[in-house]
């Protein structure tokens, strides 16, 4: 047996290797081998083989699984495509889930997740992009690695997750999950798609550079949408220009983008929250309900290139003096995307760009400026506005990375100095809603964050201020030595010092002086707010997704000071339990960021939540908008970003996602935005009626 299994090893690596120039490989072909050993279906479902493929019906309020399991090596290949046939009368949806394998010890696989969706009798097929565990970055992918060491996303499309090892990759599953009727799909094959090596880089490594062209695009493929000349970009103009024509935006609503077909509350001139049939809502400055549907960096199209040590990448970087194009250097940054907007419309005119993207806002059924958005907002002509905010970062001076000294008085005077600066051009702007103060905190855990505190240098306000809630507490230097383990002469001595102390044994000190320090932080922010902007809300801290740095401790202090909560979710949707600490909390929270990338237009990384192409990106948003106005204490969701990221890295971290609504060239994803249309136009019904929400019954495109 043993001999046999290696045999065959050898032969499907043989074969895959042979289908490297095609691009393509058969994994299984259920048209034309009955071969189901490996296949096994559980749950509410009966399954057949058939000439058409292997058909599985799952019965009506149940759900299914398909599951083939093997032993692969697929760390050559960008996608597993899964080709399905709907035989049903409905929308069916589907979730492609691949499980594998980690070597190391120190952290446990997890499986690449994907949603789809399958019209009435449609035969599709479904991409499901391969991204292996980060860990395997410096091992299997070690010579792709040096030549790219500073990009998320590598040539091609390798992108890396916390997943697994492709080379162990253990199954393929397809789960159909609970729907209100019968659910017949023909699986017709699941092949193997596209080689994750760019393969002139494989033949030749010096050759492959440069590999991005002027336009600041990869060079060496081909979608929907690249531009090759500037003709194109004065053609994309009158295309979209009939296509803004056509679709001038919802008639559900008000000049502000609220909902004028609904009740009409007080009338303040102003934003602020209520509960209507127990669903928090936005009131916007006509006393009309607003739910906010926003994108972050509205009519900014930064698309900031890091080139330092990255000359070789790019066939076209303009002299810094350059009369043309010089302008858009800032430091070692090129901004390709403010060169392509030079190039389309004959100049770089903020204001001008920032018109027109207020057009298409309104034509794609967005209704809210989210953060880091064009920074004049409120010099804009009244029928060009759209309700906007505002993102303040109080950072510095540093407690810990990530978190402000908020004990030392520079961060006091910095933060009213930043929100003192901005509400006097603000003023009493009625499209003003609110502000985000600081972005994804490194909360920590108390214990967690007062041992980083006490590494800091004796200048430390908040280290300070640590040792001595300890002395007030009767502790003096004998008793720290007992519970650290150490034999500090005095308290001086502990103030200088900055190893690493176990005060696992002031737990309960350390979660008072964590929930006084949040307290502080955000009573002093809601205190200048309410002080210089009083008509205007407190949006929160941006609190990103991982429990670390967002739980009940720090989210249940800062609801009693924040008027709307703030949440960095990116997900394939909102779930009834998405937010736990929200436990006992009645308060209306808004997504301020999430979005969905893909791999089919040029970029190299998906970013934090993958889609197979350009359609999937519009079925998962309406998903994911859809998912929110289900929430009674969701007031928004707001799109990151408006354009996407440089493709070579947007900084030393490497960003480079499919994450824009426009590419850097500044061409819209049309397919992404007619299912914004879709939802956005009548997101009101769908919230304020439950209209349809039953989303298996939706039509998607």
């Amino acid at each position: 047996m043993k001999n046999c299994y290696f045999t065959l090893l050898l032969l499907f690596t043989a074969l895959v290797s042979n289908a490297q120039a095609d691009q393509i490989f058969d994994l299984y072909d259920f048209t034309k081998r009955a071969d189901a050993k490996q296949i096994t279906i559980s749950g509410d479902a009966t399954s057949e083989i058939k000439s058409s493929g292997y058909q599985i019906t799952t019965a009506k309020d149940g759900s299914s699984v398909m599951k083939v399991t093997g032993d692969w090596d697929l760390h050559e290949w960008l996608y597993i495509a899964i080709i399905l046939e709907n035989k049903t009368e409905e929308i069916v949806r589907f979730e492609p889930i691949i499980k594998g394998e980690l070597t190391s010890d120190f952290k446990a696989p997890l499986p690449l997740k994907n949603i789809g969706w399958l019209n009435p009798g449609e035969t599709r097929v479904f991409d499901c992009i391969l991204q292996p565990d980060v860990s395997t970055r410096t091992t299997t992918y070690a010579d792709m690695n040096a030549n790219f060491p500073e990009m998320q996303g590598m040539p091609a499309g390798v992108s890396f997750t916390n997943s697994f090892d492709l080379a162990h990759t253990k199954s393929i599953e397809i789960y159909f999950p609970v729907a209100d009727f019968e659910r017949v799909v023909t699986v017709k094959a699941i092949e193997l798609y596209k080689h994750a090596f760019p393969e002139n880089f494989e033949k030749n490594h010096m050759t492959f550079f440069p590999f991005i062209d002027e336009y600041g695009q990869y060079k060496y493929d081909t979608w929907n949408g690249k531009i090759k000349n500037d003709k194109q970009l004065e053609e994309d103009i009158k295309t979209e220009d009939e296509d803004l024509a056509k679709h001038k935006g919802s008639e559900e609503w008000t000049k502000y983008g609220g909902y004028k077909l609904g009740p009409k509350l007080k009338v303040t001139g102003h934003f602020y929250t209520t509960k209507v049939q127990d669903k928090w809502w936005l009131v916007d400055p006509e006393g009309f309900l607003f739910w906010s549907n926003g994108v972050n960096g509205a009519a900014d199209l930064s698309v900031n290139s890091q080139t330092s040590d990255k000359d070789l990448y790019f066939e076209y970087l303009p002299m810094h003096t350059d009369s043309t194009f010089g302008e858009f250097w800032d430091g070692s940054n090129y901004n390709f995307g403010h060169a392509n907007i030079k190039r389309k419309y004959g100049e770089y005119n903020p204001q001008k760009y920032a018109n027109r993207s207020m057009d298409r806002m309104k034509s794609w059924g967005l209704n809210t400026m989210g953060a880091w958005s064009y920074d004049e907002a409120y010099n804009l002509l009244e029928d060009k506005k759209t309700p906007y905010t505002v993102a303040v970062i109080s950072e510095a001076p540093e407690l810990v990375a990530g978190f402000p000294d908020i004990y030392n008085h520079h961060w006091e005077k910095n933060l009213h100095k930043e929100i003192k600066h901005r509400s006097h051009k603000i003023k009493k702007d009625p499209f003003f809603i609110g502000w985000f103060v600081d972005d994804e905190l490194k909360w920590h855990t108390p214990e967690k964050l007062v041992t980083l505190i006490l590494q800091n240098d004796s200048h430390s306000h908040g280290k300070k201020h640590y040792l001595q809630h300890l002395q007030k507490a009767g502790e003096d230097v004998i008793s720290f030595n007992k519970v650290t383990g150490k034999s500090f002469n005095s308290w001086k001595e502990v103030m200088s010092s900055r190893e690493e102390l176990n005060l696992s044994g002031y737990s309960e000190l350390n979660n008072k002086f964590y929930a006084i320090t949040a307290h502080k932080y955000f009573k002093t922010v809601k205190k200048y707010i309410t002080e210089l902007a009083p008509e205007s809300l407190y949006l929160g801290c941006r609190w990103n997704v991982q429990s670390e740095h967002r739980h009940n401790l720090n989210v249940s202090i800062g609801a009693k000071y924040i008027d709307i909560l703030s949440f960095n979710q990116f997900d394939d949707e909102i779930y009834p339990n998405t937010f736990p600490t929200l436990a006992g909390i009645d308060k209306p929270y808004i997504i301020s960021e999430f979005n969905f990338g893909s791999l089919d237009s040029g970029k190299f990384s998906p970013g934090l939540s993958a889609s197979s192409d350009q359609r999937n990106r519009g079925e998962k948003y309406k998903n994911y908008v859809e998912s929110a106005m289900r929430d009674n204490n969701c007031v928004g969701a707001h799109w990151f970003m408006w354009g996407n990221a440089a493709t070579t890295g947007t900084s030393k971290l490497g960003e480079n996602a499919n994450c824009g609504i426009l590419t850097e060239t500044d061409q819209p994803y049309y397919k992404l935005i007619d299912y914004m249309r879709d939802v956005n136009y009548s997101m009101y019904q769908y919230r304020y009626s439950n209209k349809e929400q039953n989303k298996t019954k939706q039509e998607l495109k």
